[in-house]
């Protein structure tokens, strides 16, 4: 046996057996134990079952005898005349028992008892108590074999919140502690036996089991927020953490001071509030399908706890609490890029060693199934990470410091003292530390100094090529165009003095309103398409006076806040009448519209029968002046019947 009070045993067949002594299960088939109570000697335990008393021995839980059988007994009290029984049925009253006479004397409603449905049975020095499906009594211990005396009733009538209650609990100072059903926590006095309801905490809630101790504490189990205590002196009400919080245990019993021994659905719990520790005890400790009954337990002078089930009945020695212990913690490897590393030597690691293998494990010797870790990466984790799994790898760390930590549990409450952690350093490469950094911004500075000076130099330079071609080819097509149009003009002038005056005179205002605009634009790299088509209208009109009713003109979309070189359309205007046959049956169409971040200048097509000389200066002239301004070139396009120019727009003035 080991200190744990684990018995080893190596079968031959079976191989390594372990049998975990401080719990041990008799077996009771057939019976479903609802309360026990013990011999004033301690070697014999009464058992009260769905089907009768059974008198079992302590030591191996052998059956000795069996009264009233057949009768759903539900609870047990030894009078202090310890000779003295007192039984509770379900539906057949209250029971005196005389252990040594084995004579038996039963008390019903006619007797003066509530009801005879009997809930449970407790005593204090001066009364017993008895719990009914229709309120308590209270009864002297010594009563004659023929009558309850004293008697006294407490229901909801007189005060009791309700008459059905789970649990009735005296404690050192004779205060009666109650277990309601929906009514929360009651007492009654011990002077006036007021009912009082405690905390409203609990106020609606079932209150299924209590257990008070020496520090003026009151367990209980709740059925909704689970296990809990008052502190009388204080008047606080605390919630345990536990594995298994909100679950409605069926009996709950106290070792030592503030440790609880708490029994559900197939498995045993211990907890120690001031630890905040809790372990749960099942498969592990070779508890399988016990089905505890409410409130069957009892605990015995050698601190023993017995706990009555269906089928059968468990034993907890009060060793068991060497159980009760935080699991131990240890790094079983640490891998950086696949290399094995020693904790107690290694923590500095270059920038391209990042990645981090953690594996860690947790030694609890009976609880091992119930293991459970969190694990956080200072530095790179924002929360902690809970898993039943003992590794984790971490990818590409940044350069930092790091400390990863380890915490484990039995129960899923975690603390720092079974922590462990392993602190380390990611360094920074050559290029990212302070003082190289500090000359390759001094080298890039001085570099993007030199490259903005150069670039400021050669963008200056080619600024002013572009500006004097701009203004050279600009002052080129300005000098050609206005001589040729202006002899023009004169000649139409005086065509138009010979034959109308008046139309001379129109024709000289439109003339020098043309020139106006053309003065004002002249020293332009460019205007807006709305002074352009203001321009060409001008040029339109003096043309109309020479060619009336030969020039058709259509003006579609524009957009007038575009940009546009200077005498553009009045070239191409131009060129169309210099390549094309015009007359009255013949006109020329020409239309003008913005498409695609072009603006369009199209012309219908008839061509003159004698050939026209041409330098092609119009266009090509157009052509290098946008490839300056916008280096992009012109669109040209012949058909059939038209030619069409496209030019593209400027957004902003350059």
């Amino acid at each position: 046996m080991d200190k744990y009070n684990t018995l080893w045993i190596l079968h031959k067949n079976k191989g390594l057996l372990s049998i975990y002594l401080p719990i041990t299960i008799f077996e009771i088939p057939g019976k479903t134990i609802q309360d026990i109570e013990m011999s004033a000697d301690g070697n014999y335990l009464f058992l009260c079952t769905d089907s009768g008393l059974l008198i079992v021995q302590t030591s191996d839980g052998k059956l000795i005898s069996t009264y009233f059988q057949g009768e759903n007994l539900t609870t047990i009290f030894q009078d202090k005349n310890t000779e003295i029984f007192w039984i509770g049925s379900y539906g057949k009253g209250l029971i005196r028992f005389n252990t040594l006479t084995k004579q038996s004397k039963r008390f019903k409603e006619e007797n003066g008892l509530p009801d005879n449905s009997i809930l449970q049975i407790t005593g204090t020095d001066r009364f017993i108590w008895i719990a009914t499906l229709a309120g308590i009594l209270r009864v002297d211990h010594t009563g004659g074999a023929t009558k309850l005396s004293n008697l006294k009733i407490f229901n909801q009538e007189n005060g009791l919140p309700t008459n059905y209650i789970y649990q009735i609990l005296p404690d050192p100072t004779d205060r009666i502690w109650i277990g309601t059903d929906g009514n929360g926590i009651n007492y009654l006095d011990k002077d006036d036996y007021c009912i009082e309801q405690v905390m409203n905490e609990t106020s609606t809630h079932n209150i299924y089991n209590f257990e008070y101790n020496q520090s003026n504490k009151l367990f209980f189990n709740d059925s909704q927020e689970g296990l809990g205590y008052l502190d009388i002196k204080k008047d606080t009400l605390v919630w345990i953490e536990s594995p298994s919080k909100n679950y409605e245990y069926d009996c709950i019993a106290l070792m030592k001071d503030s440790i609880l021994l708490t029994a559900g659905n197939g498995f045993l719990m211990l907890s120690d509030p001031k630890r905040k520790l809790s372990i749960i005890m099942d498969e592990e400790f070779g508890l399988t399908e016990i089905v505890p009954s409410l409130n069957a337990i009892y605990k015995d002078k050698n601190d023993h706890i017995w706990i009555g089930c269906k089928n059968n009945m468990i034993r907890v020695q009060s060793n068991v609490l060497s159980v009760l212990a935080r699991p131990l913690n240890s790094f079983s490897n640490i891998k950086v890029n696949n290399r094995y590393i020693r904790t107690s030597k290694d923590s500095m690691f270059d920038y391209d060693e990042n990645q981090f293998y953690f594996e860690f494990n947790a030694i609890h010797y009976l609880a091992t199934d119930h293991l459970h870790y969190r694990y956080l990466l200072e530095g790179y984790d924002k929360d902690w990470t809970y898993s039943k799994e003992g590794n984790e790898t971490y990818s590409n760390l940044s350069p930092s410091k790091y400390k990863f930590k380890v915490q484990s549990s039995i129960d899923r409450n975690f603390d720092s003292k079974n922590e462990i952690h392993y602190s380390f350093k990611v360094l920074k490469p050559v290029w990212l530390r302070w003082w190289f950094i500090i000359l390759i911004v001094i080298g890039i500075l001085i570099t993007i100094r030199y490259f903005v000076q150069r670039r400021e130099q050669i963008k200056n330079k080619e600024e002013a090529i572009r500006r004097k071609t701009s203004e050279l080819e600009f002052e080129i097509l300005k000098s050609q165009v206005n001589p040729h149009f202006l002899f023009n003009s004169f000649n139409s002038v005086i065509s138009l003095i010979e034959d109308d005056k008046d139309k001379a005179i129109e024709f000289t205002e439109k003339l020098s309103d043309y020139f106006r605009n053309i003065l004002k634009f002249r020293n332009e790299q460019l205007i807006t398409i709305q002074e352009e088509m203001l321009v060409l209208k001008n040029y339109l009109e003096l043309l109309r006076l020479r060619h009336p009713n030969q020039i058709v003109f259509e003006q579609g979309n524009v957009q007038q806040d575009s940009w546009i070189a200077p005498m553009t359309l009045q070239l191409l205007m131009e060129n169309a009448i210099k390549h094309n046959e015009i007359s009255i049956n013949n006109p020329l169409k020409i239309i003008v519209f913005c498409q695609n971040d072009f603006l369009v200048f199209e012309n219908s097509i008839l061509r003159k029968r004698s050939n026209v000389d041409s330098t092609g200066f119009g266009l090509e002239s157009i052509r290098l002046r946008y490839r300056l301004l916008t280096h992009k070139d012109i669109r040209i396009e012949k058909g059939i019947d038209y030619f069409r120019i496209e030019i593209p727009l400027i957004e902003k003035q350059v």
